[in-house]
């Protein structure tokens, strides 16, 4: 699989009710990472009103497991970069894009709370 940008982090995904310290749900999964917090958008479902807005874009490759509960946040898979001591987000959608190098997910993702000063994102 090839996304169409060079990876520049891992991460490790938990389901609901499971958290670090813990072992992860999906480990070491190698991303493309990018902000978006000049554009938040919000997530439509057809005929409904946005159901959240985003401020990070993760590209995984396509056969991760990672789930996004339908964008309502409840229950949604939490996303720790770059592995489970860095910084918490929360998957928001989760969508398949094609393209020329092959198909790959487009996740998007809020980050949770974090603790100043970090190293982390």
């Amino acid at each position: 699989m090839s996304l169409p940008i060079p990876m520049n982090t891992t991460c490790d995904i938990y389901r609901t009710g499971h958290t670090p310290p813990a072992v992860p749900d999906v480990a070491g999964v190698e991303i493309v990472l990018q902000a978006a917090p000049e554009n938040p958008k919000a997530i439509w479902q057809a005929g409904q009103a946005p159901v959240s807005v985003y401020d990070y874009i993760a590209l995984m490759p396509l056969g991760t497991d990672i789930r996004d509960n339908g964008g309502s946040g409840s229950g949604t898979d939490q996303v720790y970069i770059p592995n489970k001591n860095g910084t918490q987000f929360l998957s928001i959608w989760v969508e398949r894009v094609s393209h020329v190098t092959g198909d790959y997910l487009q996740v998007y993702l809020n980050r949770g709370v974090t603790t100043f000063p970090t190293d982390n994102v």
